[in-house]
Formats: structure tokens, sequence, C-alpha cells
């Protein structure tokens, strides 16, 4: 049977956001790929890996406009609606399960898809980088994003063993183990802070790769407070985060 909730309150915002962004996404990747191939003639890695964050980002897209629709961004006392309205107790349990299964998928694609997307602008910005300590800084941000993409990836498949008891733990029924959600909330934190600072260095490094070029100083600034707004979204993202965490943890008992 399909669960099917109501668009309302952040379950309706999960779907707006995710139909805005992934559209502005798929303009800027196709406009770059035309300039890559038709213009430039030179489509490289970099360019390869953004299509490729782009798969992953619009497979991510689609799998949280098809999750609001089962569950994802509703509260408990949505659910306990939901099977009052069903007439059948169960109807509340199975439903969350169907929500918990788009959330953990999600989880797995959101890794994948943003590390790829560091790697192919750390890759891009390589080609403009022409000393040694900027090449060495980008590369570090490489190392870091895949190292520490691949270690959370691996705690959050194996946050509950078996596997499946991670929806499947709200069913009493059901045996398993996972992870106390203080472990969680200080490995999720561990990450976000990693990445605040990966994301900060590719949002702002284009700036200092400018900064060198023969063009007037007014040009110089103008150019960086453009390049530089990479770190205004790179902050409403990690406060998007933190604010996601917190209702989880608010709703959740």
């Amino acid at each position: 049977m399909e669960y099917t909730l109501p668009l309302v309150g952040h379950s309706l915002a999960i779907f707006i956001v995710s139909s805005v962004t992934v559209g502005l996404a798929i303009i800027a990747v196709a406009l770059r790929c035309f300039v890559r191939l038709y213009i430039l003639r030179a489509f490289g890695w970099d360019d390869a890996l953004m299509v490729a964050a782009l798969a992953l980002f619009i497979s991510l897209s689609v799998l949280c406009m098809i999750g609001t629709e089962a569950g994802v961004g509703h509260t408990l006392a949505d659910f306990e609606s939901f099977s009052l309205k069903s007439m059948n107790p169960s109807d509340s349990l199975h439903a969350v399960q169907y929500a918990m299964i788009y959330w953990w998928l999600g989880q797995m694609l959101y890794l994948w898809a943003s590390a790829v997307a560091k790697v192919a602008i750390a890759l891009a910005l390589l080609r403009l980088a022409v000393r040694p300590l900027q090449r060495f800084i980008l590369w570090s941000v490489i190392g870091t994003v895949v190292c520490i993409g691949l270690v959370f990836w691996l705690i959050l498949l194996l946050d509950c063993l078996p596997i499946g008891y991670f929806w499947g733990q709200i069913n009493p029924l059901e045996s398993g183990t996972c992870l106390s959600t203080d472990i969680l909330l200080i490995i999720a934190y561990t990450y976000s802070s990693l990445t605040i600072v990966c994301d900060f260095t590719l949002g702002i490094f284009p700036a200092a790769l400018i900064w060198d070029l023969h063009m007037s100083p007014r040009t110089k600034v103008a150019l960086g407070a453009i390049l530089g707004l990479g770190a205004v979204y790179v902050t409403s993202l990690h406060l998007n985060r933190d604010k996601l965490t917190n209702l989880i943890v608010q709703a959740w008992p």
C-alpha cells in the first residue's frame, strides 16, 4: 500500500526548494557544458564530474519530492492523524517506515552529490592555480572531502544493524541496534564543521586567484565580491542543516 500525506508545512517547503534548486542546477550545468563543449572545446574531468554531480542531485531532488508525499517533513502527530482517518492504527506505523526509507536513501545520495560537486569545483579551480601553495590547498580540500564523505557515508550506512532496522526500529516487533542520537549528533557536527571549512575555502578561493591578475583594483573587488557570493550560499546551507537537525531531534522521541 502506498501512503500519501498532504504537502503542508515543512514537507511543502522541501518540495518547493527541491524543485527550484534542481531547475537552477540543470540550467547552470547545461550552460557550463555548452561553453566547454561548443565554445572553448575543452571539456575536462571537472566538467564530467559536475555532470555526475548533477545526475546525483537530480536523483536526490526527485527522491525528496516523492518523499514529501510519503511523509518526509511531517511530524509524528501528522502520522497519528493519518492513522485515525484511515481507521487502521497499523497504517501510521507503515507510513512512518515508508517515509524513513526515503529519508535514509536521501542521506546516501546527498553525501555523494555534495562530495562529487566539491571535487569538481576544486578541479576547476586547479586550472587557474599556478602557485604551489594554492595547488596544495586545493588538493588538500579534495582529499578532505573524499575522506570525510566516505567515512560519514559508511557511518550512516551501518548506523543500524541490520541496515533495514533504520526504518524498522519504530516497529516494536523488530529487533536490531542503532547508534545513539548523541553519538550521531557528534558525528554530524564534526562532519558539518569540516565541510564548512572546505566549502568556505572553495567559496573564497577564486578571489585569491584573481588578485594577481592585471586589472584595476576596482575590477578586482567587484569580481571578488561576485565570486564570494558562494560563501553566502554555503552559510545559508549549513544554517538550514543545523535547523533541520534541531527539528528532527525535537520531533523524534
